[in-house]
C-alpha cells in the first residue's frame, strides 16, 4: 500500500512536471505541430473529452506494453505517427512509414501522445521506403536523421508538405489567402555536406560533480560520445557521420580521444564543437578552399560563399550546409531582378547575422542595410564588409521594439529579406515590417 502511494505520489510530481514544461513551450513556440496530427487522427471529440478529464498526460494502456498498429502518416519531424489500440493516443514511432505494421513499446508519455521503441517491421513496406539508400552505420539507432531510407525527392516532398501544413495551422490566414508553397530547393550534396557537428557526452555517475572519488580506475569507465539515441535518449557513440564533411570526419577519432584523456577534468558532461573552416582568408587558401576543424567557440571560421569571404565566430550561427548557399543567395537574387522592370534599389537584411544576405546581394543594390539586434553579430557583419571591400552596406543594431528605426529608404524602392531563427518572426516584428511597407519581401526561400 505504501509503495502505491509513493507511485502515485511520483506520477503526479511527473505530470505536474511536463504539465509546466508544456505551459513554457507553448508560451514561447505556439503549439507543436504534432497537436494537429493528433486531433485529426483521434478526432476533436476525443481529444476534449481527455484535456476535460486532465488526462492528457496519463500513462494509459498500451504504455509499457508491446502493440502492433499501422503507422498513417509522418509527422512533422520525420517520425511514422500511428493510433493506440484503444484509439486514445497517438504512437510516435521512429523509422517507420505509412502503410507499414509495426510492433512497438510505448515508453514516454507525453501530452497525448507517446513516444515508442520500435521493435520490428512485421508486415507491409511503404512506398516511400528504399533501405539502399542508407548510408549510415548508425541508422535505425541514432536520432539524429529520419529520412535517409527515402528517395531525395519524395524527401523534397514531404519537406515541401511539412510547409503547406505549417501554414494551413499556424498562419491564421483563410484558405484562400494561403500562398502556394513552391517546390523545395534541392541541395547539391545529399552527404557529406555539414560544415558543424555538435556531439555530446554524459559523465557517468561516478565522474559527476560532488561524486568523484579519487580511487576511480579511470581506464575502466566507458564514456560514449555523440548522439541521442532515437529510443532511449541515452548518448551512443559515433564514430563518423556521414552527413559531416570529410574534414569534419577526419577529425573525430582524435577529438574523442582528447576528451577521454582529459574526463577527470569535466564537472559535467559537455557538447564538443566541430566546426569546418577555410584554414585562413589568404587568397591562395581560399582558392584552393584548404579546410581545417575548429573546436574553440571563440575562434574564427572563414567561408566562402561566391566571391564573397566570411568570417565569423566558430561558436555563431552560419549556414552549416556549404553546398546549399549558392544556390540560396541566386535563388534570392533571381527573384529580386524578376520581379518587375523597376527593380528595387535598396536592400534591408533582417535577422541578418553575419551579413550573409547584405553582402553576396550587395552588388545588385544601390545600398544594403543589415538589421540586428545581437550587437556581436552587427560587428561581425562590418568586419565582414570591410574583408570584402563592400561600401554600400550598412549594419544596425536595432532593438526589438523598433528594428526599423534606422532604416529611411523609400519604401516602394526596397526589398526586405528574412531569415529568421528556427521559432520564426514574431508579431511585433510582424507588426512593424507591415508599417515598414517594403515593396517586396523575401521570406527564407520563399517570395511573398
Amino acid at each position: 500500500m505504501r509503495q502505491d502511494r509513493q507511485a502515485m505520489k511520483r506520477d503526479r510530481k511527473r505530470v505536474r512536471y511536463l504539465q509546466k514544461a508544456y505551459t513554457k513551450q507553448v508560451s514561447k513556440t505556439g503549439d507543436p505541430p504534432i497537436l494537429f496530427d493528433i486531433m485529426e487522427m483521434l478526432g476533436k471529440e476525443k481529444v476534449d473529452r481527455i484535456l476535460q478529464r486532465q488526462e492528457e498526460f496519463d500513462r494509459v494502456a498500451p504504455f509499457g506494453e508491446e502493440v502492433e498498429v499501422t503507422i498513417e502518416r509522418l509527422s512533422a519531424h520525420g517520425d511514422g505517427l500511428a493510433r493506440s489500440p484503444m484509439g486514445d493516443r497517438v504512437l510516435v514511432v521512429p523509422f517507420a512509414l505509412p502503410e507499414e505494421t509495426v510492433r512497438v513499446v510505448p515508453y514516454g508519455a507525453e501530452r497525448l501522445y507517446f513516444k515508442t521503441r520500435l521493435v520490428s517491421r512485421v508486415k507491409g513496406q511503404s512506398s516511400l521506403r528504399d533501405d539502399s539508400l542508407v548510408q549510415c552505420r548508425y541508422f535505425g539507432q541514432c536520432g539524429g536523421c529520419q529520412y535517409q531510407m527515402i528517395p531525395y525527392e519524395q524527401q523534397l516532398q514531404i519537406k515541401q508538405n511539412v510547409v503547406r501544413k505549417a501554414f494551413k495551422h499556424f498562419s491564421n490566414l483563410d484558405s484562400f489567402l494561403v500562398p502556394d508553397v513552391l517546390p523545395t530547393v534541392a541541395s547539391p550534396l545529399t552527404m557529406h555536406y555539414r560544415t558543424k557537428l555538435t556531439p555530446h557526452f554524459d559523465l557517468p555517475p561516478a565522474l559527476r560533480r560532488g561524486k568523484k572519488n579519487e580511487d576511480v580506475d579511470l581506464a575502466a569507465i566507458s564514456v560514449p560520445i555523440g548522439f541521442d539515441g532515437a529510443s532511449t535518449g541515452r548518448v551512443m557513440d559515433i564514430e563518423e557521420c556521414p552527413i559531416g564533411t570529410a574534414t569534419i570526419n577526419a577529425a573525430l577519432p582524435d577529438e574523442y580521444a582528447k576528451i577521454r584523456s582529459h574526463i577527470a577534468e569535466y564537472k559535467n558532461g559537455a557538447t564538443v564543437l566541430l566546426r569546418d573552416s577555410l584554414k585562413n582568408p589568404e587568397p591562395e587558401t581560399v582558392a584552393k578552399q584548404e579546410s581545417m576543424v575548429v573546436t574553440d567557440h571563440h575562434a574564427t571560421v572563414y567561408e566562402l560563399v561566391g566571391k564573397t569571404l566570411f568570417s565569423t565566430p566558430a561558436g555563431a550561427f552560419f549556414q552549416n550546409n556549404r553546398s546549399i548557399i549558392p544556390t540560396v543567395i541566386d535563388y534570392v537574387k533571381d527573384r529580386v531582378s524578376a520581379r518587375s522592370s523597376d527593380q528595387p534599389k535598396f536592400l534591408v537584411d533582417t535577422y541578418c547575422g553575419s551579413g550573409l544576405f547584405a553582402l553576396t546581394l550587395a552588388p545588385i543594390f544601390h545600398e544594403v542595410a543589415g538589421i540586428e539586434i545581437s550587437a556581436s553579430s552587427i560587428e561581425c557583419a562590418k568586419r565582414n564588409a570591410e574583408l570584402n571591400d563592400i561600401t554600400n552596406a550598412q549594419f544596425i543594431a536595432g532593438s526589438a521594439e523598433n528594428i526599423f528605426a534606422s532604416i529611411s529608404y523609400p519604401p516602394e524602392q526596397t526589398t526586405v529579406v528574412i531569415d529568421p531563427p528556427r521559432r520564426g518572426c514574431d508579431q511585433l516584428f510582424m507588426d512593424q515590417l507591415v508599417k515598414l511597407g517594403p515593396k517586396e519581401i523575401i521570406y527564407g526561400m520563399y517570395v511573398l
